[in-house]
């Protein structure tokens, strides 16, 4: 018995133990099925129940959020079921993410559905960059959506969803703790006649707890929105956010190329405008935006001073159409983008590229109700991508309500990936013999399909999906081979999520995912990704207190590391991890909300990535205060 199949057993057995507890009696305030949260999906682009989507959605609030102990939106995902995090450090190090076995630059970033993840970096979208003070939501889709938002999600989306407070008033968050961290937040907004405004501001720091792993960043976001002016709503927001990392060396020995002084800043601009009304049957949205992010890095080795500046920016026009006609919900729109590329080498081989890249794009979808029970969804997006070529990607699948409590969901997607500026244009010998540039690459392309259900009866939640995707055209180099369509890759497993609200105002979440990650054309398993993976969380409370303790487990996992003798990557194997996180927060006390958070609680010695350890045993106490 192979271990996809031990797999499915485990998972058919899981969500039959768990029947049962359906069963049981439901909360006091409810005898029947509890009215399921409605909030815009990115998986739909459209308002509805989280339970209504064909694809797999997890939701992490703001209080979950705080509930986790998070600094960062990295730290508020380690508990999603399917997504694997990687980060070589602290707060601010850089961190990076998995879904169901992809690559971290195939999973799309949004905030509050604009495009961050920009094709001028290469690793992916650094989540340590988002501080979790003004994060309303986190919406996690897991799997691709590219029938709507087109390249980077064959993974997944995540869009973080951002506060939008009614009324006067505000908040700050200030707290210290081990290792110089500190979390200084402030929060203000206000309506009247003339507008809704809102302004938040977020100072985190870290000291580090290895030589030059020290961060330091601010991050100020404005928005307002004015009264509708001949049906229009127009909304602005503006975000600037900056700040300097230290690189510390995965070499103990700080030996060969490894400088321990190294530096980075980053640097992200991002303005937004939209304006909405209804029109017709329907509701009509645009939006412009801008969004420049820069990244400054500095070394010293053995082999000189090196230095560089990666631009990207990139310019955006969007056009959304939403209406209901007889059993069709349907939502359709077009897409205009521009990115532009820029890069400036130092050291001993300087050079300079300019770049630019233009995406245009159409999308429909249709949600047509099939009676009372039974939902089809379906629809395409066609990219029209000035290096990637035409590509078009369809999504199918279907909903139906089994009974009262249970809803299935069945779903076939297909996602691409459009070369990104490092892997077109990087100049030969830049990094070494290999790592160059290939304009005649292809798109990646995805195939997945996925089969769940969801129910929410009473007190219990639970969610079960089993899926399989086949990734065609990895894009992949060596330090001896430019970057080639060379890989192709099958991902496999299934997730299950279960959480209980206990009478006593109690709460249990669990969560258990299998992946079997390939490489179909070595037949070996994919670096960094476990097969197993579990979470969970406690909620206890403690008179006029809370606390709540998280945990998470992976298995063993293969990774690469520099070796500084032979100048050449090898193969090792990291251990697996158990790591526990505890919160104790006081909410007796009005708008004063004190708290204390442990983190590492078990002082567990553990690598995300191979030659960087994570942070031992740290203690952080807080005040929070809102008006």
């Amino acid at each position: 018995m192979n271990r996809l199949t031990r797999a499915t057993l485990l998972f058919a057995c899981c969500a039959l133990s768990s029947l049962p507890l359906l069963a049981e009696t439901p909360a006091p305030s409810d005898t029947g099925k509890e009215p399921d949260v409605t909030v815009e999906v990115t998986a739909e682009r459209t308002l509805q129940p989280v339970s209504d989507s064909i694809a797999t959605t997890t939701v992490v609030t703001a209080k979950d959020i705080r509930k986790a102990g998070a600094e960062s939106a990295a730290d508020a995902l380690r508990l999603v079921p399917g997504v694997t995090l990687r980060q070589d450090g602290g707060p601010g190090s850089l961190a990076t993410i998995s879904i169901r076995g992809s690559n971290s630059n195939q999973v799309l970033v949004l905030v509050d559905g604009q495009r961050i993840s920009s094709p001028a970096f290469f690793g992916g979208t650094d989540l340590s960059k988002f501080p979790v003070a003004e994060i309303a939501r986190i919406e996690v889709i897991r799997g691709p959506v590219s029938s709507l938002y087109g390249s980077e999600s064959i993974g997944g989306v995540i869009n973080i969803i951002t506060k939008r407070p009614d009324g006067n008033g505000g908040g700050t968050d200030v707290a210290f703790g081990s290792n110089g961290r500190a979390a200084r937040s402030l929060d203000l907004h206000g309506a009247n006649a003339l507008m809704k405004w809102q302004l938040s501001s977020d100072f985190p720091a870290f000291s580090g707890v290895r030589p030059n792993s020290n961060f330091d960043a601010s991050n100020v976001n404005g928005r307002v929105t004015l009264p509708s002016i001949k049906e229009w709503t127009l909304s602005l927001r503006d975000e600037h956010y900056q700040d300097k990392l230290g690189l510390p060396s995965a070499d103990p020995n700080h030996t060969g190329f490894f400088d321990p002084f190294g530096k980075q800043w980053w640097l992200r601009d991002n303005l937004d405008v939209t304006a909405e009304r209804d029109l017709g049957n329907g509701h009509l949205d645009l939006r412009a935006y801008n969004s420049r992010q820069r990244l400054t890095n500095f070394d010293q080795s053995d082999w000189g001073v090196t230095d560089s500046q990666i631009t990207g920016n990139m310019n955006g026009l969007e056009a959304n159409y939403r209406s209901e006609w007889q059993a069709h919900h349907w939502l359709a729109g077009a897409e205009y983008r521009e990115d532009k590329y820029d890069d400036i080498e130092g050291g001993s081989s300087p050079s300079t590229q300019h770049n630019t890249l233009t995406n245009n794009a159409f999308y429909a979808q249709d949600r047509w109700s099939l009676g009372q029970q039974t939902d089809l969804i379906y629809g395409a997006r066609l990219d029209d991508h000035s290096t990637a070529g035409s590509k078009v990607t369809p999504r199918v699948g279907f909903t139906r309500l089994l009974s009262s409590v249970w809803h299935l969901r069945a779903s076939y997607a297909e996602g691409f990936r459009a070369p990104n500026f490092v892997e077109l244009y990087y100049p030969a010998g830049q990094f070494g013999p290999g790592y160059s540039g290939n304009v005649h690459l292809k798109p990646e392309t995805s195939r997945q399909y996925e089969i769940g259900a969801n129910a929410h009866y009473g007190a219990n939640d639970l969610d079960v999906a089993l899926f399989t995707t086949q990734v065609q055209d990895l894009i992949f180099a060596t330090a001896a081979t430019p970057y080639e369509n060379v890989g192709h890759a099958r991902k496999q497993g299934g997730e299950i999520a279960w959480g209980h609200k206990f009478a006593s105002a109690q709460s249990l979440s669990l969560s258990y995912s299998y992946l079997e990650a390939m490489n179909t054309d070595t037949n070996t398993r994919l670096l960094g990704l476990p097969h197993n993976h579990i979470t969970a969380t406690v909620t206890q409370p403690l008179g006029d207190w809370e606390a709540a303790l998280s945990g998470r487990w992976n298995d063993s996992r293969l990774d690469l590391v520099f070796d500084p003798v032979t100048f050449a990557s090898k193969q090792v194997t990291l251990a697996s991890l158990t790591v526990f996180d505890l919160t104790i927060t006081r909410y007796g006390t009005g708008t004063i909300q004190p708290y204390l958070t442990i983190r590492n609680l078990g002082n567990t010695s553990y690598e995300e990535i191979a030659g960087f350890p994570g942070e031992s045993r740290a203690i952080e106490a807080g005040i929070r205060t809102s008006w």
